[in-house]
């Protein structure tokens, strides 16, 4: 059996085989997640191709009150899951974790091989989930009341 080149058509067929909903992103020309970007605190999850690689990428949100916190689990968070890499964003946009994995595709893959990596990725991604939820590194967005706008305030 051949491996098969890897498109986004291509992956939309191994997804639909799988049951994993999705929708395609025409300005960032990966397929979203729909599953996982249901979930609470994930902003976005998608999987995208580029250059001969395949990459999965997703980003979760957090309170501002959990950046000292969460840096110092940063280590050990990448030391127990380390088919993914973890980063801290902070900027004036938000404040966020960002996984990834990238796997070179550029021979191709078998049917077979996407559907272990695939699961191998949900998997992992979900227990990140739950390690970040059980060091309580994921709470409740609490917003700042002086970030509101006048009328929103409460007098």
């Amino acid at each position: 059996m051949q491996p098969k080149q890897i498109t986004n058509k291509q992956l939309e067929v191994w997804l639909d085989e799988m049951a994993v909903s999705y929708s395609y992103c025409p300005n960032c020309s990966g397929l979203h997640l729909e599953k996982f970007n249901e979930l609470d605190f994930v902003n976005d999850c998608k999987l995208e191709i580029y250059d001969g690689l395949l990459i999965w990428s997703s980003s979760i949100d957090f309170s501002a009150s959990q950046i000292l916190q969460i840096n110092a689990a940063l280590t050990q968070l990448g030391i127990q899951n380390p088919e993914f890499k973890i980063l801290l964003e902070v900027d004036d946009a938000g404040h966020q974790l960002l996984v990834v994995h990238t796997a070179v595709v550029s021979e191709g893959l078998l049917d077979s091989q996407f559907t272990a990596l695939f699961t191998r990725l949900s998997q992992g991604f979900i227990g990140l989930l739950e390690q970040l939820q059980q060091l309580q590194l994921l709470t409740p967005q609490v917003i700042d009341i002086m970030e509101l706008p006048e009328y929103d305030r409460i007098h």
